[in-house]
């Protein structure tokens, strides 16, 4: 059956605008508003609603800073009612729980009635959104994992492996926060770099100091990349010309051999539709002699990989679900949600992310940038 974006835009579209006439009506009903003060709400929550979407459409197309800043906080906003819309229903839960089963605790019956858990659940949805947007905001911590694999070449015992996925660099701010981010890669001196996708969002362009600082990382091996879905909606020229500028060597579903291992690296799947029997392709064309590393954005079709190599692959993509409850959503579509996983004599590691897509907000779902340290015994 064929994929109908347009219905499952304006499916997204459609709940999105209803979560704001839910949010609305929680509130006028909890806060005993107006009919004056409740309709001026409506009104607020319905421009908000329409607002957001469409300034994450204008990215592309902004120069000044009025409309970077718009589009800034039309993203923000979005993460903000997500995290809210979220407590109230776990609130009216709760509440629906209580009045069934305890409605005879006059205690319990007089604090709903004082309206003490609507503030309650707004106090803790505040905290929630603070929280994550400092998450968002903070550097991003190395996680080190160590993987033991006895058919790993004996040259490549101890070998350190960087991913930096979903960075979306696409304000200033995020240029600060990157330069901080090589400081602690260019600490751990790594032996390979990979870029896993989604690198550079608009409205940012190419500047010249993420230039600098992917060039001031100098890993034994080099940097190798691959083009995650929002490189195209960056535009391809652009992003190509960009890992150009960068010194990363860009593989679009090609193969680098080196004297011990070789780097696969595959294109976006969903964006270019690449099929099983496309990768399939790839991988026979491979050298069966070497040890094999495998980039993808997406953490798709690994289980079909298995069939025909043995591997260590990186992906990103799927930011751990960046902000709860998405994770669950997430977990639905991407069996490899987040982590290391064995798949048969293969691994496959994917990332968090190292930054935030739309709104600049994790709410449990920290960035990380992983360390992968591969060993023979």
């Amino acid at each position: 059956m064929k994929f109908n974006f347009l219905l499952v835009f304006l499916i997204i579209v459609s709940s999105y605008v209803l979560l704001h006439a839910y949010l609305a009506g929680w509130l006028i009903k909890n806060f005993n508003l107006t009919a004056r003060s409740g309709q001026l709400l409506r009104l607020a929550l319905l421009s908000l609603a329409f607002l957001s979407p469409f300034t994450m459409f204008l990215r592309k197309h902004c120069v000044s800073s009025l409309c970077k800043y718009a589009c800034f906080f039309g993203s923000m906003w979005i993460g903000i009612v997500l995290i809210i819309v979220f407590f109230i229903a776990m609130h009216d839960i709760v509440i629906f729980i209580a009045k069934r089963f305890i409605a005879n605790n006059l205690t319990i019956s007089a604090l709903i009635t004082a309206g003490l858990p609507a503030k309650a659940c707004l106090a803790a949805a505040a905290i929630a959104i603070v929280f994550s947007i400092y998450s968002a905001f903070s550097i991003p911590n190395i996680k080190k994992v160590f993987v033991n694999m006895p058919e790993l070449p004996r040259n490549m015992d101890g070998f350190k492996i960087i991913q930096i996925s979903d960075a979306h660099m696409d304000f200033s701010y995020n240029i600060r926060q990157f330069e901080d981010i090589v400081k602690k890669i260019n600490a751990e001196k790594p032996d390979l770099v990979l870029m896993t996708g989604d690198f550079i969002d608009p409205p940012m362009s190419c500047d010249k100091r993420i230039i600098k600082a992917v060039k001031s990382m100098k890993p034994g091996f080099g940097i190798f990349a691959v083009l995650g879905n929002h490189e195209y909606y960056y535009g391809y020229e652009k992003s190509v010309e960009c890992y150009k500028k960068l010194g990363a060597r860009l593989l679009e579903n090609e193969i680098f051999e080196f004297d011990d291992f070789q780097i696969i690296g595959l294109n976006d799947i969903r964006t270019t539709r690449i099929t099983k029997d496309d990768i399939k392709k790839i991988i026979i064309a491979r050298n069966k002699n070497k040890f094999s590393i495998i980039i993808s954005h997406q953490p798709l079709f690994f289980d079909m990989m298995v069939e025909n190599i043995d591997f260590f692959a990186f992906a990103g993509h799927v930011h751990r679900g960046q902000i709860f409850p998405f994770h669950i959503f997430t977990k639905v579509f991407y069996k490899y949600f987040y982590g290391l996983y064995k798949i048969s004599n293969s691994y496959l590691y994917v990332t968090s992310g190292a930054g935030a897509w739309g709104p600049k907000m994790r709410f449990l779902a920290p960035a990380e940038i992983p360390l992968i340290t591969l060993s023979k015994e």
